[in-house]
């Protein structure tokens, strides 16, 4: 299938990646080279900010063989690995349990994937993690690969087109980007919570409500009610 798109490719070359289709790229993700080599470059990184500083763990999906499914709604990712990862696959394996139980709650979980024909100058980004899981893939009772799948909900899939010219380029680009954008959102929270605090303080104050009883129009009639009352009384 790959060397099709690469012939098309070559016969109709596009202007610039931008050009190409979401599906054509993440196409050329799938597979092996002419050499035997995956096609695509991939991480799952976790990212959080303590104390306005970005903490992160990424774990690289080197050796990964893809083949991706994608539909309108969401996005199946399988890779298969030879045994020598294993460790590496049951730590990202542990990682995205417990971000699905919910343990890693204050955590942004990214899985970046570039297709190597592109120089690893486009990279899809998934956030969100609809299930994952591995297992071990046996020959005549040997266990010979290791397979994991990845399943994301399509509405949170970033497509970046970037002039970096290797994955830590991007994946820096990308990690400033989140940093950015959850700094925002901390801005916003932070306001947020110091006004719903000001509101609660306001309902709660016993000067302010004994204050706008005084000042108040029903009081003000009241009074004035009162007093006439009494003069017809006296």
């Amino acid at each position: 299938m790959l060397d099709y798109f690469a012939e098309q490719l070559k016969e109709s070359p596009p202007q610039s990646i931008e050009d190409l289709s979401p599906n054509l790229i993440l196409a050329m993700c799938n597979g092996i080279d002419a050499d035997n080599a995956p096609n695509a470059c991939a991480y799952v990184s976790f990212d959080s900010i303590v104390n306005g500083e970005l903490k992160n763990r990424t774990y690289s999906l080197d050796k990964g063989v893809f083949s991706i499914i994608a539909s309108e709604a969401a996005t199946v990712v399988v890779v298969d690995f030879p045994m020598d990862c294993y460790e590496n696959t049951q730590n990202i394996t542990k990682q995205c349990s417990d971000w699905l139980s919910g343990e890693l709650q204050d955590e942004m979980l990214t899985f970046g994937i570039a297709p190597m024909m592109l120089d690893l100058k486009a990279i899809f980004l998934f956030q969100d993690l609809l299930f994952q899981t591995s297992w071990e893939i046996y020959e005549n009772n040997l266990a010979v690969m290791i397979r994991m799948i990845f399943v994301f909900d399509n509405a949170a899939t970033q497509l970046i087109v970037s002039e970096a010219s290797n994955i830590e380029d991007i994946q820096n680009e990308v990690e400033e980007q989140l940093r950015l954008e959850e700094e925002q959102l901390d801005l916003e929270i932070e306001a947020l919570m110091k006004e719903e605090k000001e509101l609660t303080s306001k309902a709660n104050n016993p000067f302010e409500t004994a204050l706008h009883q005084i000042v108040s129009p029903e009081a003000v009639l009241e009074d004035d009610n009162n007093a006439e009352e009494d003069k017809q009384e006296g």
